[in-house]
Formats: structure tokens, C-alpha cells, sequence
């Protein structure tokens, strides 16, 4: 329940800031601030060397839990809930200011992926004996759904033209980042685990010692 500020040079805690519930992601270090997702619904702007100041942080509260790290790109703050929505913000210096918030239908689970004019997450409804995920895409301008995709546990890489993610069935697929449409796919089925090793590179690796490293071109 508590963000703790750390020296690097001496591990000395220098602050502490309690919040209403647990925080079971990262914070996201941007500039001299610190953004905090609580399992209480809010996202908090700390400062790093300070904590809390009245004059320069805020919360910003959302109807569920947020259970996964904030996503800082450009000037934008994109954070994910439970409350089944994707919430796009400014840090406007002791207040937030909301750009937009975008229903999604299902919990997110995921830490929101963005890209170029893109933004990615995993949606999650464990209300059926077997979980409904999906991948949705909105746009980043206004938060409007450009398209989403049934049975996606992971999302493995994201450019402009391009997104890969690995599905329920164990298939990493291949997508077109405008409009969804599948371009190929790969059966992983038997594998360990698929990893991104960078904006162009995939590792598979399987029980028996067997690594693959897959291109992502087109």
C-alpha cells in the first residue's frame, strides 16, 4: 500500500506515500515525476526526490483497480483499470488533465502499448468458466476503437504498420496495425515461452533446448 522514494547511491528510503490499496505494478519514472497505478482506482503523480507536494502532484481516480503500470509517451499518460476503460492524461502540474476515457467493455489487464497513432491493450472477463480476452486498438487522438481481436493473451511487438501478439491456441499471429487483418501466423503450441527481443525480433524456446529467433518484416 506504500510508493517508496530510494536513493540509488545508498539505498536510503528518502520518502514514503501511502495509498488506499495495493501496488502490485511498477511505477513509471518520467522527468522529475513518478506515476503510481494503486489497486484503490487511482494513479498518483509523485516527485522523485520529494514524494508528495501539495502544489505539484495529483491522483486521478478510476472506477476499478489498476493493477498494471501507467504508459508515459510524448506528453500523454495512458492508464488501464478494471473499470473496464482506457484512460488517456495530461500532467498538468498540481492537477490532471483528462483527454479522453474510452469503454472498452471488459476489464484491462494489461499495461497499454502505444505506437504511432495506436493504442494497444488485453482485455480480460473472467465471469465464464473459461476467460474471454482480447486485443483492442483505439486511436490515440480521441480513444476511439479502431478494431479488436478475440482470444489474445499477449502482445509481443507493435510498430506503425505492424502488430504481432500470441494468442490462446499458442499461435503467434502476425497483424496489420489499421485495421486487424491477419498476415501470418506461426504455431507455438508446443513451445515454453515467446519472447520480444526487440522491435524486430522474436524468441521461441520449447522443452528441448530448441531456440528460434523469428523475423518480423511483414
Amino acid at each position: 500500500m506504500r510508493a517508496y522514494g530510494v536513493s540509488k547511491e545508498d539505498r536510503f528510503v528518502s520518502w514514503t506515500f501511502l495509498t488506499g490499496g495495493g501496488v502490485t505494478a511498477d511505477a513509471v519514472n518520467f522527468a522529475n515525476a513518478s506515476f503510481v497505478g494503486s489497486e484503490d482506482g487511482n494513479v498518483y503523480k509523485l516527485i522523485q526526490s520529494a514524494g508528495f507536494i501539495r502544489s505539484d502532484c495529483w491522483s486521478y481516480e478510476t472506477m476499478g483497480s489498476i493493477e498494471h503500470s501507467p504508459t508515459v509517451f510524448g506528453d500523454r499518460i495512458y492508464v488501464s483499470s478494471r473499470d473496464t476503460k482506457i484512460h488517456c492524461l495530461s500532467d498538468a502540474g498540481e492537477e490532471s488533465f483528462l483527454h479522453w476515457s474510452s469503454p472498452t467493455g471488459k476489464p484491462v489487464v494489461s499495461s497499454p502499448v502505444v505506437t504511432a497513432a495506436s493504442v494497444y491493450a488485453i482485455l480480460r472477463d473472467d465471469r465464464y468458466s473459461a476467460p474471454v480476452t482480447e486485443l483492442v486498438s483505439l486511436d490515440t487522438a480521441d480513444g476511439s476503437e479502431r478494431w479488436r481481436k478475440a482470444g489474445v493473451t499477449d502482445i509481443l511487438h507493435t510498430s506503425s504498420r505492424l502488430v504481432s501478439f500470441l494468442d490462446a491456441s499458442g499461435r503467434i499471429v502476425n497483424c496489420s496495425a489499421s485495421d486487424g487483418q491477419e498476415k501470418w501466423s506461426l504455431d507455438t503450441a508446443d513451445c515454453d515461452e515467446v519472447l520480444s527481443l526487440s522491435s524486430a525480433f522474436l524468441l521461441v524456446y520449447d522443452a528441448e533446448g530448441l531456440i528460434q529467433k523469428i523475423t518480423v518484416r511483414r
